[in-house]
Order: C-alpha cells, then sequence, then structure tokens
C-alpha cells in the first residue's frame, strides 16, 4: 500500500499556504526570510520554521482607518527589496475610496510605524481640504 506524503508548504502573506514547488516557479523560494524576535527582525533559513511562524505570530505594527480609508502596517517575513540594500521586511497598505491601494514598504518596525503615521496624517489633511465648505 501506498502512503501519500504530505507536499511541502509554506505560508504566503494573502495566499495563505502554498506548495514550495509553486513559490519556486515563481522565484519566491529563495527569497530572505525573516522572523521577529521581539520588534528585531532575525533571518530565518529554516523554511518549515518560518512558515509556521509566518501562520501563528502577530505581525501587525499598527492599523488605522480614517476618512473611509483603512491604513494597516505589517511585518511580511520576505525582503521586498529589488536590489541588493536594506531590506523591506514592513508594507503599509492602504485601501479606500479615494486611494484605491497603496503600499509602501520599510526596513524597520520604527521605520514603519513613522511611516504609517504619515500615511494616516496626510490621508486625514488631505481629505481636510477636500470637504465641502459649508
Amino acid at each position: 500500500m501506498t502512503r501519500d506524503l504530505p507536499i511541502p508548504q509554506v505560508w504566503v502573506e494573502g495566499e495563505g499556504w502554498v506548495m514550495e514547488d509553486d513559490l519556486e516557479n515563481r522565484g519566491l523560494f529563495n527569497a530572505s526570510r525573516y522572523i521577529l524576535g521581539g520588534r528585531t527582525p532575525i533571518k530565518c533559513e529554516d523554511l518549515q520554521a518560518w512558515g509556521e511562524w509566518m501562520r501563528t505570530a502577530n505581525r501587525l505594527v499598527c492599523a488605522t482607518s480614517v476618512e473611509g480609508h483603512r491604513i494597516e502596517t505589517v511585518f511580511t517575513g520576505m525582503d521586498a527589496a529589488v536590489d541588493e540594500g536594506q531590506a523591506l521586511l514592513f508594507r503599509s497598505t492602504v485601501t479606500g475610496p479615494a486611494y484605491g491601494s497603496i503600499q509602501d514598504n520599510y526596513p524597520t518596525w520604527d521605520d514603519a510605524a513613522r511611516g504609517h503615521d504619515s500615511l494616516v496624517t496626510g490621508i486625514a489633511e488631505c481629505n481636510l481640504f477636500n470637504r465641502p465648505m459649508g
């Protein structure tokens, strides 16, 4: 009798569990992966440990709703940098009627929190000036 072996899978932000073969085909398998030690990113070479950490950890830096928009900043666990510079491991996403979807990436927790606050302030100020007079 043949026993089906589990297919190796990895947790991917926004997608859930994805087969490793699929990640490799998309060029994501070899991306640098990180977990957090407190607020400090730590490189994680163990794919299974990284996947389990990503599945169970609280990765939220900030979440704010303002003027009908949602701004959420999270630790992504994967380097979003397109060059060999500093790893971009945190992402703010703005969704709402005026902006559609905007994303900014940051290297550190503190940079991500400041970027989040800047997005919140910018949206609030922009919408303040676009309100009808009355």
